[in-house]
């Protein structure tokens, strides 16, 4: 996990519900490719309407400050021992810019460790209230990178380290949560130069993804044992940079690509080997060689020999908890992540469906020559069950399966082929409110449901169980068009309303202004529960399933209805001009 970004500009949008509800479904979109949590100005509220939309998102009850603050503290104890040769952090001077909720709580460790803090912060209320808990030295933000220190640890945004700034560094290491720290990556070669010690923010910083990791495998257990190897994995990072006079940036990306647990893998003791001069050190007369130097790069035209879709088979190489790496020719591998392996699985454990050294049918998804990365698919080369799905079933038909889980926004049930299908509250009743009705369902219950929609390519399948019955309200439509006078029963009287019961499922709204010709301010002077009212349809809006009544339309057309009979009448008898003489017809009539 780790090394994705995903970044909302909010330069013409304002912070919404909608705002990440849309970004929650380009995540869903995505399948697993891109998982997502919180980070900088992003909160659990948030991420919780991000999950409306996609099971992709993590991290809503996982507070990720506090593994990022004790990962980089262990790395940090490591750095000390490097530039100061010893393992306790008394008196030890630390630098930190930026004192949120990760350099906040690596402060207090840092202090109950006994070391010396100055912080720096452009937000004075937090640094305000950091100082009544804690004992440290407050200086400029623009000041804290000129401090004679032990250790800089760059807390806040990116690019803290730049051309600008580096000369001006007293300090013997950098240890920080920052991403990217440095402007580019010439500025790591300069701290090299100046005798720095850079510790790659990628590999120091980690603590809040290993944390979402343990949530996903439900390894929640091992999280402290995870963030004490964060020092474990910088170890080797520092002394090879040491050995080779390299910068620890390069040294960190170069192992990230190499593959090879140890030197053992590939050579032995006595072993006569070939090998090719690098680089020649007459000072230290130090001699850097190389043995695969010796062999053409196998990177080389890769694009022609395994184009996107072909289907190759290669050997598993290694497994770990985000995928597996299978070998597809010697010096080459590609990555599986967990979400290529399994159709319906996401976050399947790599270990329990495949092996090391196995060997598997994979499909080329994409290849980054550049940065030499391969990414690779075993689902790809199975049947998609969604697909299946979509080829066997059709709009509206009804389908049976058992409740998988129910969440705050509606029922998954299982379908055939191991998927499932989404019945939103909306979707599961025509009468009650979906939070309601949810009461009445049960995890492992067996329902019956009606197919609105099928989306292979996005693997959602939308089910309805109100569907399975006729809508009342069209029922009542039918029946009743608009304009048409209506007969119902008060069941809520509010000071501008009164809502009428048509029939089972169908409601009327009637405003105040519409109850009747003469002017009424207070619905409930002139209305209560269970009176019979009678009124005119005067509208409909069956997307919001709201019909609009009035009772004033209705008095206007039963009086424009008299009026029109009583000249109907008027028109009939002969020579009747006035209202006297039609009276006098009438009464010679009687």
């Amino acid at each position: 996990f780790g090394g994705g970004k995903a970044t909302l500009n909010l330069k013409n949008a304002k912070k919404s519900p909608e705002l990440y509800q849309s970004y929650g479904e380009v995540v869903e979109f995505l399948k697993g490719k891109y998982l997502t949590a919180g980070d900088v100005n992003t909160f659990k509220e948030d991420l919780i309407e991000c999950s409306k939309v996609s099971k992709y998102v993590y991290g809503i009850n996982v507070e990720t400050s506090g593994p990022t603050s004790r990962g980089l503290f262990h790395a940090i104890k490591l750095i000390n021992n490097f530039i100061n040769n010893r393992d306790d952090l008394k008196n030890v001077h630390i630098s930190i810019s930026g004192v949120g909720k990760v350099g906040g709580k690596l402060a207090k460790l840092l202090v109950k460790a006994g070391a010396k803090i100055t912080a720096a912060s452009i937000n004075y209320e937090l640094i305000k209230k950091l100082k009544s808990e804690i004992n440290l030295v407050e200086v400029n933000p623009e000041d804290l990178f000129k401090t004679n220190c032990d250790i800089i640890s760059p807390c806040a945004l990116g690019g803290a380290i730049n051309q600008s700034n580096h000369h001006q560094l007293k300090c013997k290491a950098i240890v920080g949560a920052a991403n990217n720290q440095l402007e580019n990556s010439s500025i790591a070669q300069l701290l090299l130069k100046n005798k720095i010690i850079y510790s790659p923010d990628y590999l120091v910083n980690s603590g809040g993804v290993i944390a979402i990791a343990c949530e996903i495998n439900n390894t929640e257990n091992l999280l402290e044992k995870h963030l004490e190897k964060i020092a474990d994995r910088l170890k080797p990072v520092l002394q090879e940079s040491k050995k080779n006079n390299e910068s620890t940036d390069l040294v960190a990306r170069r192992m990230a690509w190499k593959r090879i647990k140890h030197p053992s893998d590939i050579v032995s003791l006595g072993d006569e080997v070939e090998v090719k001069i690098l680089k020649y050190d007459k000072e230290k007369q130090r001699v850097s060689l190389g043995i695969k130097q010796l062999t053409q790069d196998p990177w080389l035209n890769i694009s022609d020999r395994y184009p996107m879709n072909s289907k190759i088979t290669g050997q598993i190489s290694n497994i770990a908890d985000y995928g597996c790496f299978v070998q597809i020719e010697d010096g080459v591998e590609g990555l599986v992540h967990v979400s290529e392996m399994d159709w319906t699985n996401k976050n399947i454990n790599p270990a329990k469906i495949i092996q090391l050294g196995e060997e598997v049918e994979v499909m080329v998804l994409e290849i980054d020559e550049d940065r030499r990365r391969i990414s690779l698919g075993i689902k790809q080369c199975k049947v998609n069950p969604w697909t299946e799905f979509s080829n066997s079933v059709n709009k509206g038909d009804k389908v049976v399966g058992q409740i998988k889980s129910i969440t705050d926004f509606g029922i998954f049930i299982g379908l055939d082929g191991e998927i499932d299908g989404l019945v939103h509250l909306s979707d599961i009743s025509w009468e009650l409110p979906g939070e309601e009705v949810l009461r009445n369902y049960s995890k492992g219950q067996e329902i019956q449901s009606v197919v609105l929609s099928i989306d292979a390519l996005k693997e959602r399948i939308s089910l309805g169980i109100k569907q399975l019955d006729e809508d009342p309200l069209t029922a009542w439509l039918s029946k009743h068009p608009k304009n048409s006078i209506v007969k119902g029963t008060v069941v809520e009287v509010e000071k501008n309303n009164v809502s009428v019961n048509l029939s089972s499922g169908v409601l009327g709204s009637i405003k105040t202004s519409e109850l009747s010709v003469e002017k009424i301010d207070d619905a409930r002077k002139a209305f209560k529960i269970d009176d019979k009212i009678e009124a005119k349809l005067i509208s409909v809006d069956q997307k919001n399933r709201s019909i609009s009544l009035s009772v004033k339309a209705k008095e206007t057309h039963e009086e424009e209805e008299a009026l029109s009979n009583y000249q109907s009448e008027a028109s009939a008898v002969k020579g009747a001009t006035t209202l006297g003489e039609l009276l006098k017809e009438k009464m010679k009539d009687n």
